[in-house]
């Protein structure tokens, strides 16, 4: 699937996109945000302080970003078919 090294990437530029916004959500919004989706996923950061509340801020991002990558892939591929392009 993504062997074309234009799709490779693209799916890098993806990911990296896909890491800032989850990095804005972890780190900025976790403790402002206590809510279900937030304070359960996956680590609750709720309860934590320190050096360990940071690694599972990490964590969760690391995640988030991963959880994301090929659906803001595919976004971005529609939204560059819609502007014109060709598409990925």
């Amino acid at each position: 699937m993504f062997t074309d090294p234009g799709k490779r990437q693209y799916l890098m530029f993806s990911f990296l996109l896909a890491l800032i916004f989850s990095a804005i959500v972890s780190f900025f919004f976790a403790d402002i945000l206590e809510g279900p989706l937030v304070s359960g996923f996956p680590v609750s950061v709720s309860n934590l302080s320190g050096v360990v509340k940071f690694i599972s801020m990490v964590f969760n991002t690391v995640v988030l970003s991963l959880m994301l990558t090929i659906p803001t892939y595919y976004l971005l591929s529609w939204l560059n078919r819609k502007a014109g392009g060709g598409g990925f």
